[in-house]
């Protein structure tokens, strides 16, 4: 047989001219490298978000609109709702109520809170929403008062989503 048809070239430095590569199935069918590479990326993401806090964000479209839609996510965000609205609705059940400032008791708007308790919520932890109307002042009061209630944070990008996939 020719050293071609083998699949050998003829070369100076004496290699067959295949690379070695590592075996990617094996590793791949183990979970190998590969699968600890994405765990480690998984973990620093996670990580670099303090989760302890409880966050919120608008989550409806930029305000002027006809109606605003503000999450508050984590262990304190019933808490927070309690401190804006009063009396807390029931788990999964809409219920209009009337949002104040907690220090000033001035009235903010008239919004529909729901509640969705961890872990059966979008992101895993104590979810609520607040269904505001949605022009411009009423958005910023109800953000700068729950940046004002200690322990809530506004949400980074993408937080609300990291949370959830870190919740499986």
């Amino acid at each position: 047989r020719s050293a071609a048809r083998a699949g050998q070239a003829n070369r100076t430095d004496g290699s067959n001219g295949y690379a070695i590569v590592p075996d990617l199935d094996r590793n791949r069918r183990k979970g190998g490298f590969f699968r600890e590479q994405r765990q480690k990326q998984r973990q620093r993401k996670i990580g670099c978000m303090r989760s302890a806090d409880t966050i919120f964000a608008l989550s409806s479209g930029a305000p002027p609109a006809a109606i605003a839609i503000i999450r508050i996510s984590g262990t304190e965000a019933f808490a927070a709702v309690e401190h804006m609205a009063g009396e807390l609705p029931l788990p999964r059940n809409a219920s209009l109520r009337t949002l104040r400032d907690p220090e000033s008791r001035e009235t903010l708007d008239d919004a529909l809170v729901l509640l969705f308790p961890g872990p059966n919520s979008a992101t895993g932890e104590n979810l609520a929403e607040l269904h505001l109307h949605g022009g411009r002042a009423v958005v910023r009061a109800v953000e700068r008062t729950l940046g004002a209630i200690p322990g809530l944070r506004q949400a980074e990008a993408g937080e609300f989503t990291r949370r959830a996939f870190a919740h499986g």
